[in-house]
């Protein structure tokens, strides 16, 4: 009994580094008489496209609808005759043929058991043949392979197989969170940032304001009584202390104070208002103007 795989894996092997990744047309493969005189003019083509046929590859995944595309040129002499048509595919060493159904179905290599893909076709000079439209749900390397029998009733085949690999597509990674558009500080967090880092210290060391202005210190009659920083909220407290100040008397009003101005008992704090702690002072008293 007449087995074709062990030809055509003995033609695969030198076939496995010779196919190119993209070519513009099918592959060109040589037939051979299966019995009888070897000699035969028949060629065929084989393809894998994505898009119709007007471009050829040999990868695709799982995931492409994809068309293989053959073409038989018989002998001259058997142009007109009527032929069936063979469609074989091998995976792994496995056989798979395509019946008249059109599903794949395995073959065991025997000749006598080869189903046509279709009968009695008639041969033109270049017959088109639809080796698969669709999915292929398997992954791996395909060996393709195109045959007919003529009115003489010979196989004639392609011995070197065309090779094409279908592999899983690629895991498309999602995009990465973008980070949460940055919160713009409200006025009021702004304002007690400012206070925090550059505030606090004048009041409590430059001389300390909270010397005078506290409850039992010179300056507790006045609007502003501060607390020490051994009382573990005084920084809201004197914060708050600033805000009703600046929303009775205004800025203005505090500014002048702490340069002396303004009847100040306390006299000059900071030398002018070209200081770095005046011009601390002053832009957090601008924020504080805000809330």
């Amino acid at each position: 009994m007449i087995r074709i795989p062990v030809l055509a894996l003995l033609c695969m092997l030198a076939l496995t580094n010779s196919v190119n990744a993209q070519t513009t047309s099918p592959r060109d493969l040589a037939g051979t008489r299966l019995a009888g005189n070897s000699t035969t003019s028949s060629r065929f083509t084989l393809g894998l496209s994505l898009d119709g046929g007007s471009n050829y590859v040999v990868n695709a995944t799982t995931a492409d609808n994809l068309r293989i595309i053959g073409g038989i040129q018989p002998d001259a002499a058997q142009v007109g005759q009527a032929a069936d048509i063979f469609v074989v595919a091998n995976l792994a060493g496995s056989y798979f043929m395509r019946n008249s159904s059109g599903g794949f179905v395995p073959w065991t290599g025997a000749v006598p058991e080869l189903l046509p893909f279709r009968t009695g076709v008639t041969l033109t000079s270049n017959l088109p043949v639809d080796f698969l439209t669709g999915k292929i749900p398997l992954t791996g390397t395909f060996l393709l392979f195109l045959g007919y029998k003529g009115a003489d009733g010979v196989l004639v085949y392609t011995p070197v197989p065309h090779q094409i690999s279908i592999s899983a597509p690629a895991v498309v990674q999602p995009n990465p969170t973008p980070d949460p558009t940055p919160v713009t500080p409200t006025m009021r967090e702004q304002a007690t940032t400012a206070f925090s880092a550059n505030i606090s210290r004048i009041v409590q060391t430059n001389p300390a304001c909270v010397a005078c202005h506290v409850a039992g210190g010179l300056a507790s009659g006045t609007a502003l009584r501060f607390v020490f920083t051994t009382n573990s909220n005084h920084l809201a407290l004197n914060f708050t202390q600033f805000e009703n100040l600046v929303k009775s008397r205004g800025r203005n009003y505090i500014l002048t104070q702490t340069l002396g101005g303004g009847g100040h008992g306390g006299g000059n704090q900071f030398g002018s208002s070209n200081s770095q702690d005046y011009k601390n002072l002053d832009s957090f008293l601008q924020l504080v103007e805000k809330l």
